[in-house]
């Protein structure tokens, strides 16, 4: 009998052990798993691409017009028949290049990217991109291709930033 109920409370303490690593688990990431956005949305990532990619290619059919230019920085807009396509802002500071471009389309922002290079090196410092879909953030992407998570604070801020700072660029 005694034998039967250290077994009992043995197998207790080691189901609850596994089951207490799952939950903290779960806590730390807040059930966060990479792997399903790339699932999910790698097809979407894919359209989006290939779209900057074209945008990109026939930069030059495109209206620019010029917001700023200085020795601080520029900023451009791209159109195509009167539709927002691109704009850049470039800031030169502190040994630094920082270029945010943002890519609409229907006008609506679906890609930012942002490249903050050591003119010195030439080394890429930062970059960041985010993915919207219906100018909602769908993929957020650092420097070292790691995804931030979506259920976090900092996810969802930039969205709000994003879908907000989309309607002053248009």
């Amino acid at each position: 009998m005694k034998t039967n109920i250290i077994i009992i409370i043995t197998s207790i303490v080691i189901s609850t052990m596994g089951f207490s690593q799952i939950v903290n688990q779960t806590l730390e990431n807040d059930g966060f798993e990479p792997t399903l956005i790339q699932e999910n949305y790698n097809s979407k990532i894919e359209e989006i691409d290939k779209i900057t990619t074209s945008i990109n290619k026939n930069i030059d059919n495109y209206q620019k017009i010029e917001k700023v230019k200085n020795a601080t920085g520029n900023k451009y807009n791209y159109y195509k028949s009167n539709e927002l396509q691109l704009v850049t802002v470039e800031a030169f500071e502190n040994n630094l290049t920082k270029k945010v471009c943002w890519y609409f389309q229907n006008n609506q922002l679906i890609f930012s990217d942002v490249l903050w290079t050591n003119n010195e090196s030439g080394i890429i410092v930062k970059y960041v991109k985010a993915y919207l879909q219906n100018e909602k953030l769908f993929a957020w992407i650092k420097t070292d291709n790691s995804y931030i998570n979506p259920n976090s604070q900092e996810f969802k801020d930039a969205d709000e930033q994003l879908r907000e700072y989309a309607s002053t660029l248009k």
